[in-house]
């Protein structure tokens, strides 16, 4: 199920406790805070209108208060109650705790413990690491790298919840296609994309590949430290679009041609590729809160798969090698009429597995 945003949080504060000092601890990149004894309308839409939920205190309009979940602050003990956060323990975890059993995503905590404060490293990169180390992960026993040009791999990814699913990952450390400056290496990795959507239509019979990317501003400043902080575009079996992702995200993106991808390097966003060739669909706005995993999300409720969309806590290794059987078996049966590209790109693998 996907996480809800947009969502509003009502703190009841007895007088005895220090309002400011509790509302300091609540510092979520989903949601923004509301200090004032009153809020407005305006206060919440203009939250909304940035896919953020809102933490408050104050009196709500009357329009809104039925859509207020209330958390209500105890200096002891409350057993039998629901929604309460004791000022004597974690402040924090209890109200990350209540957001989760809400279904409502706040977004990383931003503590200092909670981002990347430079450059991410690239010793420290699981995708580099994986590279060099013979694209071997003893988790799955078998190599993993099922297309490879010359400056691209391509691989089925942790928390693969449906087959066929696959990254596309540059080999040098960059962190978003948008650095691809060189249109050259742009032009290769649209190629892969192709090419990986012939594979997949040829192993699952689907001409439906959803293709995307979330993109890291070249920094990589405050992305959460367990993020794979190196550029990996996504191409998943799904009937969404982006026209539809727009429609239930109520996200704006920007229609742009490929080539001008490379003119989104320098911040975040979410890029998604359209039906037409060429076409790409952007949302690089630095004030609108992407949930972590949105399009996963998406993609899961889309196949009516509940709470399996976190490849933190949902690797399924079994699906990977599955996906790994099911290309390898139709590559084989089908290499005669394989365009000499991909054979070429695939022999490898093929040979291997």
């Amino acid at each position: 199920m996907k996480k809800e945003t947009r969502k509003l949080i009502k703190l009841i504060i007895p007088s005895e406790v220090n309002l400011l000092e509790i509302m300091n601890q609540l510092v979520f990149k989903g949601a923004v805070k509301i200090s004032s004894d009153f809020i407005t309308a305006k206060q919440i839409l203009d939250a909304w209108h940035h896919n953020k939920s809102v933490i408050c205190c104050g009196e709500v309009p009357e329009s809104f208060r039925s859509l207020a979940i209330e958390v209500r602050i105890v200096t002891s003990d409350s057993a039998g109650l629901t929604n309460v956060i004791n000022i004597n323990h974690d402040i924090v975890k209890q109200f990350e705790y209540i957001a989760e059993k809400n279904n409502v995503d706040i977004g990383d905590h931003k503590s200092n413990s909670s981002g990347l404060t430079g450059f991410p490293s690239i010793a420290d990169c699981k995708y580099c690491n994986y590279m060099k180390a013979n694209f071997y992960d003893d988790r799955i026993s078998n190599y993993r790298i099922t297309y490879r040009s010359d400056h691209f791999a391509v691989m089925p990814g942790l928390g693969q919840f449906i087959n066929g699913y696959f990254l596309v990952i540059p080999f040098h450390h960059i962190m978003s296609t948008g650095e691809l400056t060189n249109p050259n290496l742009l032009l290769e990795l649209f190629e892969v994309i192709d090419d990986m959507k012939y594979i997949l239509n040829l192993t699952y019979n689907s001409s439906n590949i959803l293709v995307w990317e979330n993109g890291t501003g070249n920094g990589g400043y405050g992305k959460a430290k367990d993020s794979i902080v190196h550029a990996h575009v996504h191409l998943a079996p799904s009937s969404l679009s982006a026209k539809q992702i727009q429609s239930i995200s109520g996200f704006s993106f920007k229609e742009i041609h490929s080539k001008e991808i490379f003119d989104f390097g320098e911040r975040s966003y979410l890029l998604i590729q359209g039906t037409e060739e060429n076409q790409w669909f952007i949302n690089d706005d630095p004030e609108l809160y992407i949930p972590r995993q949105y399009i996963r999300q998406l993609i899961a409720d889309e196949y009516d798969l509940e709470e399996v969309w976190n490849w933190r806590t949902h690797e399924f290794c079994d699906k990977i090698l599955q996906t790994m059987a099911d290309v390898n078996h139709a590559l084989k049966n089908n290499w005669t009429r394989l365009p000499a590209r991909i054979r070429e790109r695939v022999s490898p693998f093929v040979n291997n597995v």
